[in-house]
């Protein structure tokens, strides 16, 4: 079924994972993942290597939380594009 899928024209797949963040007390983040941690870490280590990025000269562990969340989102809009086009397709065999 997937090589009939969409998103397969454009080298794209869905999965779903477990993931786990945990800020403790003492401003320290744990992360969890089942497969994506490089695909997520990535981004972060890039902007953590960068002078003068807030992530890296704040002291504030929830930005990292919230850099991890917005790498999550990010490996997650191709497919809304895809999804988007295909509806847009559909809607005009429909018409």
């Amino acid at each position: 079924m997937e090589k009939h899928s969409s998103l397969n024209s454009r080298d794209l797949a869905v999965s779903a994972e477990q993931v786990s963040i945990f800020l403790t007390s003492d401003n320290t983040v744990i992360s969890f993942f089942e497969v994506s941690a490089r695909d997520i870490e990535r981004p972060i280590a890039l902007r953590l290597s960068t002078p003068g990025t807030i992530l890296r000269q704040s002291c504030d562990a929830s930005l990292l939380v919230q850099a991890i969340i917005d790498a999550i989102i990010d490996l997650a809009l191709p497919l809304t594009a895809v999804y988007q086009d295909v509806i847009g397709d559909l809607e005009l065999d429909v018409l």
